[in-house]
C-alpha cells in the first residue's frame, strides 16, 4: 500500500497497480503541505503559480514537469488557477523493480517533451486499467509506469546519496508535526505540546513550520478541518453538526473560517448539494 499523506481524500486500493493517478484544478491555497515516501510526477496543464518544495518556492507554468523526491515536503498553490495531472508511484513498487528512492534527488522543475509524452501515456494506461480491469490492462499500465520511471532515472536524476540526520533536522520535525496534525486536527492545537513532542522551542517550531510549508500551523489545521467539513456537508450533516465534528466550538467562527478558505459559505454548500 502507498504510504502517503496526500490530500486526505485520496486512498489506494489496487495492490496490483499501486499508483495514484488523477488531475486537479485549484484556484486558491486550499491544499496543505504534504509528504509521502513515494515518488510523484506532476505535469502542469494550465495556469501558473508556485510549488512549495521543502523550504523553497518554485515558479511553475504550463508544460512544466515537477518530480517530487521521496519524503519531500511539497504543496502547489496558484496565482489564479493552476491545473495539473499527477502520478504517485508506490515506494514498494519502485524498490521491487530496482529503482532506489532513499537519497535520490531529481530535477525539481523542467520542460521535456519526451518525458511529458511518456507521462501522459502512463496516465492513459492507468486510467484504462481503473475503468475496465480486464486481464491485460494491469500489465500494460505497469509497463507504462516502468517506462516513465526509466525515463526520469535516465534523464532527470541529479544524485543518489545517503542524507544525514543533521542535514534534515528541520524537515524531520516539520514532518513529525504534519503527521500529528493530520491525525489529530479536530482536537485543540497546543503549540507547547507540539514543540515538546519535537524537542524544540515553540518559537523555533512556528518559524520552521512556516518556512517549510508556507502556512502557519493555525492555517494548516483550519484547511484540514474545512476539507473534512466539506465531506460532512455533502453527506448531509447540518452546519452545526459539521462544525462540532470538525472541532469548532463556535458555529459562527466555523462559517467564517470555511468561507475564507473554501471561497463559499457552508450554508451554500448545503444548498448546492441538496437533491
Amino acid at each position: 500500500m502507498v504510504n502517503h499523506r496526500y490530500e486526505h481524500h485520496l486512498s489506494l486500493k489496487d495492490s496490483l497497480c499501486p499508483f495514484i493517478c488523477d488531475m486537479a484544478s485549484i484556484s486558491k491555497d486550499e491544499i496543505v503541505t504534504n509528504w509521502h515516501r513515494n515518488i510523484e510526477i506532476i505535469v502542469i496543464t494550465d495556469g501558473n503559480g508556485f510549488v512549495q518544495y521543502g523550504a523553497d518556492e518554485i515558479f511553475v507554468e504550463k508544460d512544466d514537469i515537477i518530480i517530487v523526491d521521496s519524503g519531500a515536503l511539497h504543496r502547489p498553490h496558484p496565482n489564479d488557477i493552476l491545473s495539473y495531472n499527477y502520478i504517485i508511484i508506490d515506494e514498494g513498487f519502485c524498490i521491487k523493480n530496482g529503482f532506489l528512492l532513499e537519497g535520490c534527488r531529481f530535477k525539481r522543475c523542467f520542460k521535456n517533451t519526451q518525458t511529458k509524452n511518456i507521462f501522459f501515456k502512463a496516465v492513459e494506461k492507468i486510467n484504462a486499467h481503473q475503468i475496465s480491469c480486464d486481464s491485460l490492462t494491469a500489465p500494460i499500465a505497469i509497463n507504462a509506469v516502468l517506462s516513465l520511471l526509466i525515463n526520469i532515472y535516465q534523464n532527470h536524476l541529479l544524485e543518489c546519496k545517503k542524507q544525514t540526520n543533521q542535514q534534515n533536522a528541520s524537515e524531520k520535525y516539520v514532518k513529525q508535526t504534519i503527521d500529528y496534525l493530520s491525525e489529530n486536527f479536530t482536537e485543540q492545537t497546543n503549540l507547547d505540546s507540539l514543540a515538546k513532542m519535537c524537542n524544540i522551542t515553540k518559537y523555533h517550531l512556528i518559524r520552521e513550520f512556516k518556512r517549510y510549508t508556507g502556512q502557519t500551523i493555525c492555517t494548516y489545521v483550519n484547511i484540514l478541518k474545512c476539507k473534512r467539513a466539506e465531506a460532512f456537508l455533502v453527506q448531509g450533516l447540518t452546519v452545526t453538526e459539521t462544525a462540532t465534528e470538525c472541532g469548532f466550538d463556535n458555529v459562527s467562527y466555523f462559517s467564517q473560517v470555511y468561507k475564507k478558505i473554501m471561497g463559499i459559505s457552508p450554508k451554500k454548500v448545503k444548498k448546492q448539494k441538496r437533491p
